[in-house]
């Protein structure tokens, strides 16, 4: 545990580069497939707060992250996620989406408000991914889950609508299909 202190302590530092982060990333990327969840929770977790502000920096680690998308504890998982989809970049956001799909399904609504910040940060990230994003949107609406989460499901498709302008007209389709798909 010393090791990850070391590493916490290093990403702590203002004003360090994504070459300074390096060796403190490179141990969380080896905390990343420990035998222990308590390592993995807490290397994804500080992984996911760097991401933040240095994705760049993170990006090494994402076939270890893709990795813990499957991991036992939902946790994990949810911050693996949440992680990818901040190093992610604008080719490979379908693929990406991808791996989250069958992921929302098996976790709590929390949980998934938790990705859909993440998801909605992409479209802000990328606004030329708006189509995608909103059908990916769309999908979530009609799966069973409940109300503070499809709430939070609009409230991310019409904050889109309102920054992205071409997606005006499929953000409000995708809106009026979830309205009469909910009435049925």
């Amino acid at each position: 545990m010393v090791i990850y202190e070391a590493a916490r302590a290093i990403i702590s530092l203002r004003n360090l580069t994504a070459k300074e982060l390096a060796p403190a990333v490179g141990v969380l990327q080896l905390l990343c497939t420990s035998s222990k969840p308590a390592l993995r929770y807490a290397a994804v977790h500080t992984l996911n707060a760097v991401a933040s502000n240095h994705p760049a920096a993170v990006t090494a680690c994402n076939l270890d992250l893709e990795q813990l998308i499957g991991d036992p504890n939902r946790s994990i998982a949810t911050l693996a996620i949440t992680t990818l989809l901040k190093t992610g970049n604008e080719s490979n956001v379908e693929r990406l989406l991808k791996h989250v799909s069958p992921f929302m399904s098996e976790i709590s609504d929390e949980f998934k408000i938790v990705v859909l910040e993440s998801i909605h940060a992409l479209a802000t990230k990328y606004p030329k991914k708006y189509t995608v994003l909103l059908n990916f949107l769309s999908g979530l609406l009609r799966d069973s889950a409940g109300y503070t989460f499809k709430k939070a499901v609009v409230v991310a498709i019409e904050s889109i609508i309102k920054q992205i302008p071409e997606a005006k007209s499929i953000g409000r389709f995708v809106l009026r299909v979830s309205v009469n798909f909910s009435q049925i």
